[in-house]
């Protein structure tokens, strides 16, 4: 049997619908054209697994490196493989450094059920508050993802691209649970101990971001370079401008304010 669509449904027995629908080779154009949609927009399990590929060890390890990123100087580099055809990156289980999606959704619902806890501790909580805050939730991951999308778009030039995987951004922006969900244990014991936790994790979170999103341009910039350097005699390459180097002052702008974020978002999670 195929694989599974949707509704039970798997490919072929749609094709087969497609075909018996009476639009003949019409039916077959549109079933193909919706196929291709749905590779395209909707993560399938061989999008996702990379990203689920984890262990214990890895778990220790990613959360070392979320919470002390001050720690690792140089270390920042994604580990690969060879492949073939060429390279890639390593899953989780074998790097620190990789995304995963496993702790963003751990976190995020560890913030829904600690921040109806808090309301609970207070009598303050009722049964719509649990809708709300994972809505909550919803919305602040989606802002952090786009403030993420938008800085990297902004640190491309027109002669490098920075090209991040969607689900590399949603991984690294979903890291925020996991310092939000420390907020809200530290806020169950007092105030005076949710603003060290918070600042903590806050800064901590702005060093990690940073440090990724340099690490990626740092990847891009130098790929450019070897395709530069490989195509040079062809004269249509062409170092970026001094405006657009890779330390220029737009580039420090963006990193400050990917890293600023994290301040005003955490707290807003914590005070819904």
């Amino acid at each position: 049997a195929g694989p599974a669509g949707f509704g039970g449904l798997n490919p072929a027995m749609m094709h087969s619908i497609a075909q018996a629908s009476g639009f003949g080779a019409y039916g077959e154009k549109l079933y193909g054209k919706g196929q291709s949609l749905v590779s395209r927009y909707l993560p399938g399990k061989s999008t996702m697994y990379p990203y689920l590929n984890i262990n214990n060890q890895y778990v220790v390890e990613k959360l070392k490196v979320l919470l002390c990123p001050y720690a690792y100087k140089n270390e920042w580099h994604r580990q690969t493989k060879q492949i073939a055809g060429g390279r890639s990156y390593q899953p989780p289980r074998h790097d620190p450094h990789a995304p995963d999606l496993y702790l963003p959704i751990m976190g995020f619902f560890a913030y829904t059920l600690l921040s109806c806890l808090e309301m609970a501790f207070h009598e303050k909580f009722v049964p719509q508050a649990l809708r709300s805050q994972v809505w909550s939730g919803v919305a602040a991951w989606a802002v952090s993802l786009l403030v993420l999308w938008i800085g990297h778009k902004s640190l491309g030039t027109s002669q490098v691209s920075i090209k991040v995987p969607v689900l590399d951004l949603v991984a690294y922006s979903g890291y925020t649970f996991v310092y939000v969900a420390l907020d809200l244990v530290a806020l169950l014991i007092n105030r005076y101990v949710f603003y060290l936790v918070w600042l903590w994790c806050s800064l901590a979170g702005a060093v990690f971001l940073v440090k990724t999103t340099k690490e990626a341009m740092r990847e891009h910039y130098a790929a450019n370079k070897l395709r530069g350097e490989s195509s040079s005699m062809g004269g249509d390459w062409q170092m970026p401008s001094e405006r657009h180097s890779f330390d220029s002052s737009i580039h420090k702008y963006v990193l400050l304010c990917i890293a600023l974020a994290q301040f005003p978002v955490s707290l807003w999670l914590c005070w819904l």
